[in-house]
């Protein structure tokens, strides 16, 4: 097509056809790092718990969602003041 005297570059075609690789790079890169049953990168394991107990139990009482006692535990949740077990912060 003609514009002005000036040959017009790409079209609808061209910006389909790019839109298309686009979509297909960025699923491909997506496929190459999944990970399935993990759960979001730099959460700890009683972030974790946190959701599971959420889901499973139906409450925020993490602390029948963790294996051991408080004293395996002090230094990443806290005992709230009605004695559940809270997350502190994230472990490297």
């Amino acid at each position: 097509m003609e514009t002005g005297g000036r040959r017009r570059i790409g079209g609808w075609r061209a910006t389909v056809g790019v839109s298309l690789a686009c979509a297909a790079i960025y699923v491909g890169i997506s496929l190459y790092n999944f990970a399935p049953h993990t759960y979001l990168i730099g959460d700890c394991r009683y972030y974790a718990a946190t959701a599971a107990s959420i889901i499973a139990d139906g409450d925020l009482k993490i602390e029948n969602n963790l294996r051991g006692g408080l004293e395996r535990h002090a230094g990443f949740v806290s005992l709230g003041a009605d004695g559940e077990w809270r997350p502190k912060h994230p472990t490297p």
